[in-house]
């Protein structure tokens, strides 16, 4: 297709802070480079709120949710990826970001739970937001 990707991943904890900023992304960053953001995994519900926000930005066409891939479609899906994203704020093993690793794609990622552990100096790994904040860091 031509199209570099992003690929973030839906999780039970992800906040809505950053389905905003990845719609933000995608409209800002992605359009002028011709990225795509892909998200994986299961969808909890938190997708409409993202698909919304691409829609008021006309991002949608850089948005692409996949569902869950198998393991060789992950595999995939990673090996394509210009950078993997993992907001996770309560990672049990940190397994997603040890896959995209493997697979020699970069990683942004929380700086929570056991991602450092996981990581180590592998990954950028930023602080997570804290409850009440929004993606700009102020509160509402």
């Amino acid at each position: 297709q031509g199209t570099s990707s992003l690929v973030g991943f839906v999780a039970p904890d992800l906040q809505n802070e950053f389905y905003a900023t990845a719609a933000r992304a995608v409209s800002m960053h992605c359009q002028q480079r011709g990225l795509q953001l892909v998200l994986a995994g299961r969808d909890l519900g938190l997708l409409d709120a993202l698909q919304a926000r691409a829609a008021a930005l006309e991002a949608t066409d850089r948005l692409r949710y996949v569902g869950r891939p198998d393991d060789d479609g992950l595999a995939d899906w990673y090996r394509r990826a210009g950078v993997m994203a993992y907001p996770s704020m309560y990672e049990g093993f940190g397994l997603p970001v040890l896959e995209a690793l493997a697979c020699g794609t970069p990683v942004v990622a929380s700086d929570a739970a056991s991602i450092p552990e996981v990581t180590g100096d592998a990954a950028v790994l930023l602080p997570p937001p804290r409850r009440g904040e929004t993606s700009e860091g102020r509160t509402p």
